[in-house]
């Protein structure tokens, strides 16, 4: 981990997402709850978020607030009050849509197998990552745990960062839940359905 103190005011300590994706439509609904520490007092948070993905709703401590969403991929998030350094806290972005086609390898693709089926996968490096989910693409800020969760028809199978913790059917649907427990970049995280 990089001693430097993180920029944007704050250090993210924990990722808690949900997706959920089907590899035969480009497209994602996804709930990302960001823990982090301020490392200086904070009003607002400021994360990354394609401009090409709609907000559905953020929450600060359960309650909505009128983030917003810039044309340079910027989510602002207000807290209406100053929350003090040393602070340890989250917010929570629900948001689906379309992600941009980017260049390269593509951070965010749907594809098929040899045998015809569906395939979904990211790559995000170096600075993919905001165009399918909302954090911090801070080289020098990795995030330090993460349960991430991928919701899928349950035809497919679901990987993920981490080790595998459960599969839990319902509805037509497989929730596949993966939890990392070491220090991660944000491009790194990643999702592959097949």
């Amino acid at each position: 981990r990089n001693d430097a103190v993180p920029t944007r005011g704050y250090d993210v300590r924990y990722v808690r997402a949900h997706w959920t994706v089907d590899p035969n439509v480009r497209a994602i609904t996804g709930t990302v709850t960001l823990h982090f520490q301020a490392t200086t007092a904070l009003s607002e948070l400021v994360m990354d978020l394609s401009d090409t993905l709609l907000l559905d709703q953020v929450r600060y401590h359960g309650s909505p607030v009128s983030a917003t969403l810039s044309p340079d991929d910027l989510l602002n998030i207000p807290f209406g009050l100053e929350v003090a350094a040393g602070t340890l806290d989250s917010v929570t972005v629900d948001y689906h849509g379309v992600p941009r086609v980017q260049g390269g390898f593509g951070s965010f693709a749907i594809g098929q197998q040899p045998d015809s089926s569906a395939v979904l996968w990211t790559l995000s490096e170096p600075y993919g990552a905001k165009e399918w989910w909302p954090c911090k693409q801070d080289l020098n800020d990795k995030i330090d745990s993460a349960d991430l969760y991928i919701t899928t028809p349950a035809l497919y199978r679901a990987g993920s960062n981490g080790l595998l913790v459960s599969e839990v059917d319902e509805d037509g649907m497989t929730t596949y839940h993966w939890q990392h427990k070491y220090p991660i970049a944000y491009y790194l995280v990643s999702i592959a359905v097949a």
